[in-house]
C-alpha cells in the first residue's frame, strides 16, 4: 500500500501522545509499505527529506506557516493563536498535497487535521481517508472549568471534530471509553464509523538499558535524603489534575518526599502553571516535601526519570487512555493511577471502587469519584505503596511483560493495516 500521513508533530514533542503515535506507527508501516508524512515546518528544518527510522525509509514534507520561523512549537501562544496557525497549515497543505500517488490518507490529530477530511472530499479526493483523533478537544475544553477557552474556540473545535466524523471512511480512537464519550458532544449517528485501536509502546522503551550514572544524578539532584521520589509526566494542563498530586503531599507526614512534574508546557496554560506554583510554595513552606516542575524535557531525560522514580503518579480525573502509564510500566516503575475511564480499560477494572484505592497489575488505582476526597485518597495510596514498595516493584516488573505483548507498535500496526484494507474495499 501507499500511505500518506498528515500530522502536526514530526518529530513528536515530549508527552504528546499524538506525535509519539505517528512516529512509531509510521516506522512500523514503512517496513512493508510506501509512506509519506506531511507535517508542520519550523525554522532550520528542510522542506523535504528522506528519513531513516531503524531502516524504514520515510519521505517527510514540511508545510511552513507565516510564523514558522518565530515559534518553537506549532502550539505556541493562546488557543486562538494555535487554531489560526493550524488552519493556515491546513490551507497550505491542501494546496500542496498530492492525493494521486497514494491509496490511503491517514489524518492524525485532535481536531484541525482530522477536520481536513471534509475539504478533501469536497476536492473529490477518492482515496480512503482514515482519521485518528487522539483526544476529543471539545471534551477536554469542557473539563477545564475556569481555564477553558472562549465559546468561539469551542464551537470551532466541535465543528472540525464533526467534519472528521462525517467525512472520514473510518475514525479511530484509543479506547472504548472515548468511543462512548463521542456521543456526549456529537451524538450516536457516527459510531458505526468509529473504531477502537489502542496506542502502542515503542519496543525501545522496553529495551533501552538503564543509564545508571544519569539515574544516580537524577536521584541525587531531586531526592537527596528524602524518603521517596514521585514522578508525573503529562502536559502541564488543567485537564491533567496535577494539583491533586501536589495537594496530596500536604496530607503525608510519615515520609519526606520529592515530586518531579514534567511535561509539555504551552503559554496558554500560564494561569494554571501559576496556580501550581502557588500550591507548590504552600506545601514546601509547611512540610519537608520538595516539588520540581520541569518543562519540555527530552526523551533521554524522560526515560531516566522513569527509571529513577520510586513511583509514577497519574492524577487525571478524566483520561481517555493514558500512554504515560504504559510507558512507566515499560520501565518497570510502579504506578498509581485514578479510576478514570482510560486506566480502567488498561487494567480491566469495571466495578465501582468503594475503598480509597484498590490494587491493580503494576500498582494501585485511586478512587477519584468525590472531588473533596481526591487528595486524601491519593495520599493514602502513595503511603501504602511506599510502605510496600518491594512488593509493587515486583508487580511492575511482571506487568511490563504483559504490557509489551498487548501494546507493542508492531501489534498495533497490524490493526491499522487491516482497517486500511477494509476502507479500500469499502
Amino acid at each position: 500500500m501507499r500511505v500518506c500521513f498528515v500530522s502536526i508533530q514530526w518529530p513528536p514533542i515530549i508527552t504528546g501522545g499524538s506525535g509519539v503515535a505517528v512516529v512509531n506507527l509510521a516506522r512500523e508501516l514503512a517496513r512493508n509499505h510506501k509512506l509519506t508524512v506531511y507535517t508542520f515546518g519550523l525554522k532550520d528544518l528542510a522542506e523535504e527529506e528522506i528519513m531513516d527510522l531503524d531502516g524504514a525509509k520515510i519521505r517527510v514534507i514540511r508545510i511552513f506557516t507565516s510564523d514558522s520561523d518565530r515559534i518553537a512549537t506549532p502550539f505556541d501562544g493562546t488557543k486562538e493563536d494555535e487554531i489560526r496557525r493550524l488552519l493556515e497549515f491546513a490551507s497550505k497543505l491542501l494546496e500542496n498535497i498530492d492525493c494521486s500517488w497514494c491509496d490511503v490518507i491517514h489524518l492524525h490529530g485532535h481536531f484541525v487535521v482530522p477536520g481536513i477530511a471534509r475539504v478533501l472530499r469536497e476536492l473529490h479526493c477518492g482515496r480512503a481517508i482514515i482519521s485518528t483523533i487522539h483526544a476529543f478537544e471539545s471534551l477536554i475544553e469542557l473539563e477545564k472549568g475556569r481555564f477553558s477557552s472562549p465559546p468561539s474556540v469551542f464551537n470551532t473545535i466541535v465543528t472540525m471534530e464533526r467534519d472528521a466524523l462525517e467525512y472520514s471512511d473510518f475514525v479511530t480512537v484509543a479506547s472504548h471509553s472515548l468511543l462512548k464519550r463521542v456521543t456526549q458532544i456529537h451524538g450516536p449517528q457516527y459510531l458505526r464509523r468509529v473504531r477502537v485501536i489502542h496506542m502502542g509502546i515503542d519496543d525501545k522503551l522496553f529495551e533501552e538499558p538503564v543509564d545508571n550514572d544519569y539515574v544516580s544524578r537524577i536521584r541525587n539532584t531531586y531526592l537527596g535524603s528524602r524518603g521517596g521520589l514521585l514522578f508525573n509526566l503529562n502536559r502541564i494542563d488543567p485537564h491533567k489534575g496535577i494539583e491533586y498530586i501536589i495537594g496530596a503531599l500536604g496530607h503525608i507526614d510519615t515520609y519526606s518526599l520529592s515530586l518531579v512534574i514534567a511535561g509539555k508546557y504551552e503559554e496558554r496554560n500560564q494561569s494554571y502553571l501559576e496556580m501550581l506554583m502557588e500550591r507548590k510554595r504552600a506545601i514546601e513552606e509547611t512540610s519537608s516535601h520538595r516539588i520540581t516542575i520541569l518543562r519540555n524535557i527530552d526523551e533521554r531525560t524522560k526515560i531516566c526519570l522513569f527509571d529513577a522514580a520510586d513511583i509514577f503518579v497519574m492524577a487525571s480525573p478524566t483520561e481517555a487512555f493514558g500512554l504515560t502509564i504504559l510507558e512507566a510500566l515499560a520501565r518497570k516503575t510502579p504506578v498509581i493511577v485514578t479510576d478514570a475511564e482510560g486506566p480502567r480499560e488498561i487494567f480491566d477494572v469495571y466495578d465501582d471502587i468503594k475503598e480509597k484505592f484498590v490494587e491493580i497489575d503494576g500498582g494501585l488505582m485511586v478512587n477519584f469519584s468525590d472531588p473533596q476526597k481526591r487528595e486524601k485518597n491519593l495520599a493514602a495510596a502513595i503511603v501504602y505503596m511506599l510502605d510496600n514498595i518491594n512488593h509493587f516493584k515486583k508487580k511492575a516488573e511482571k506487568t511490563s511483560k504483559s504490557i509489551r505483548e498487548k501494546f507493542s507498535w508492531r501489534t498495533i500496526s497490524y490493526e491499522f493495516e487491516s482497517l486500511y484494507r477494509e476502507a479500500l474495499h469499502t
